[in-house]
């Protein structure tokens, strides 16, 4: 809630009863609208008359799926993957997000492309410490490119080959990953229908959405039950990728995608637990007689293209 009217973008006024502040005194809210935080629109904010701070509800952020993380100095908001939305200070017992510095700051606009902070954080170093700005701009006009096309076009050249079957037609979302030049040239190319689920509206994709969602609870499971870094989630995602093929029967076929697909069970003897210590052998050539012939790490994935971690 706030008491800026000033912020609100499509206001409607409407009684939605008082609020009590700590004197005692009480206020009334006369309506909501929407607030614009950089590329980030919060909606249906009330505003209260007399108000001097803008309130966040840590509840209602809960309840739309968000998660909020309370720390020593600091807290985060992120999304169901894990993208840091928000980042705010404490102050004393208070903790505080400046709007003035979020909505100036184009790294929020690249969180959201990005896959998370870290992940915007870790292009920055690549990029020899370039001013996010950039960067985002680099995203916004697509003038990097995407790898997500070359993914999709080797995915559907080994399936039909591994499945002697030809794929008839592809069924994204409107995103610029899947409409794009390249892919509708492949598509033309090899005679494959590409189909498109209509604007904003994820329940025409609901498998996918769900299955996204899915392995994004997984994932967040094991870095948390691990203690790792979120840096790691793309890895986490992988591993949780890859059990869950071989291990969650399909309602509809009785069978795991893993036997549905390659037409036989799965071999899990060599499955390990996610972070578990390991040791990578030392081939350097200057180990000598005495020195370690390993060193220490942990697990965090399988190989696709050999038998190794």
């Amino acid at each position: 809630m706030t008491g800026n009217r000033a912020l609100l973008t499509n206001f409607t006024k409407k009684f939605f009863g008082t609020v009590r502040f700590g004197n005692n005194d009480f206020a009334v809210i006369v309506g909501y609208g929407d607030v614009v935080i950089g590329s980030m629109t919060i909606k249906k904010v009330y505003y209260v008359e007399g108000l001097g701070h803008n309130l966040f509800s840590v509840g209602q952020f809960c309840d739309k799926g968000l998660e909020v993380t309370f720390r020593k100095s600091t807290c985060f908001f992120r999304n169901e993957d894990g993208v840091d939305l928000l980042i705010g200070d404490r102050l004393s017992n208070l903790y505080t997000i400046a709007l003035n510095e979020v909505a100036s700051n184009s790294s929020t606009c690249l969180l959201e492309k990005a896959s998370s902070s870290s992940q915007s954080w870790l292009w920055h170093q690549r990029l020899s410490h370039l001013n996010f700005a950039t960067i985002n701009n680099l995203l916004k006009n697509n003038l990097v490119q995407d790898e997500a096309s070359d993914v999709i076009i080797s995915f559907i050249k080994k399936t039909q080959v591994n499945l002697q079957l030809q794929v008839q037609r592809v069924r994204t979302d409107n995103g610029t990953k899947f409409k794009n030049k390249t892919l509708t040239k492949f598509f033309d190319e090899v005679g494959i229908t590409q189909q498109f689920s209509a604007a904003r509206t994820p329940q025409q994709n609901d498998v996918v959405e769900r299955r996204n969602r899915t392995l994004g609870k997984a994932a967040r499971t094991m870095l948390t039950f691990a203690n790792l870094p979120s840096f790691l989630w793309a890895e986490a995602i992988a591993i949780a990728c890859f059990t869950q093929n071989r291990s969650i029967i399909h309602k509809r076929f009785d069978k795991t995608p893993y036997v549905f697909i390659n037409k036989r069970k799965p071999n899990i003897k060599f499955f390990h637990v996610f972070r578990c210590k390991c040791y990578l052998l030392n081939d350097y050539e200057d180990v000598g007689k005495l020195k370690a012939k390993g060193d220490i790490g942990m697990f965090v994935g399988y190989s696709k293209e050999s038998v190794a971690f």
